[in-house]
């Protein structure tokens, strides 16, 4: 990742550059890799457990998150193979959305366990289920603790901007998981087995310039481009012959076309 982020900045001329990752680049050794080499970042953080902050918070208060809580704390981060441990800033939010969703992944889990408990059919582990020599059980404590991270989300940053433009930041990140589900289902772009240099530039570019084009599409329309195309591809000019003259039929534009093309500029 490193010669293609310093290879854009130098083409773009860019003095600072934030990567915005999530957790699966979560390592104290890539994050020392990118701080060498003066990059800010906002990466997401797996929550193993509760963290610190949140859990005296609801200790004292006793009472339910509010949504949109955010709690700036610092962590420590220890790079593989070394003893050496740096303290990073992390940022968490409670989101009571996302509460629910996680609540009802860990019901379906539980579930899942309770069923192969009733039934004594264990090919494959659940989350919750607890094995020993003589019985299987739910996991209480492990439920337990699920529950109380339901909803929270770290992440782990060297900016010292305010904590909700990091967060605003890294939720930016919808916009490239968006691009690639355009890409795979309105675009239909498949990989293919290029053996030069030529081609596989040629394919990238047609794809991208698509992509560009779908996305410049919809942020001036505020369609998506299924909707898109259905509302234009109706519209077709026809050329009918009579008596050997030519008659140019033009389509019928309704209101919400129009508004369509007026939106494009065109």
């Amino acid at each position: 990742m490193l010669p293609i982020l310093k290879e854009f900045r130098q083409r773009c001329k860019v003095k600072e550059l934030t990567v915005v990752a999530d957790a699966g680049m979560l390592s104290g050794e890539n994050l020392e890799l990118l701080e060498e080499e003066g990059y800010k970042f906002i990466v997401g953080s797996r929550i193993s457990k509760t963290p610190y902050k949140i859990e005296e918070n609801r200790k004292r208060k006793s009472e339910q998150l509010k949504d949109g809580q955010i709690f700036d704390t610092r962590k420590k981060f220890k790079s593989k193979g070394s003893q050496k441990t740096k303290q990073r800033r992390v940022v968490y939010q409670y989101r009571q959305k996302r509460a629910e969703l996680d609540l009802r992944n860990i019901e379906k889990q539980i579930k899942k366990a309770q069923w192969q408990i009733e039934n004594k059919v264990f090919t494959k582990k659940p989350k919750f289920l607890k094995l020993t020599k003589t019985k299987a059980m739910l996991n209480e404590s492990l439920i337990n603790k699920a529950r109380l991270k339901a909803g929270i989300k770290g992440y782990v940053t060297n900016l010292r901007c305010d904590a909700k433009i990091i967060i605003d930041g890294y939720h930016n990140l919808f916009q490239i998981e968006k691009s690639f589900r355009m890409t795979k289902s309105d675009l239909q772009a498949r990989p293919i087995f290029h053996q030069t240099r030529d081609s596989i530039e040629a394919h990238l570019t047609v794809c991208f310039a698509a992509l560009g084009i779908c996305r410049y599409i919809q942020d001036r329309t505020k369609l998506s481009i299924k909707r898109f195309v259905k509302n234009l591809e109706i519209l077709r000019t026809a050329v009918i012959e009579i008596a050997g003259q030519e008659h140019i039929a033009e389509p019928e534009i309704d209101v919400e076309t129009k508004n369509i093309i007026k939106a494009l500029g065109t």
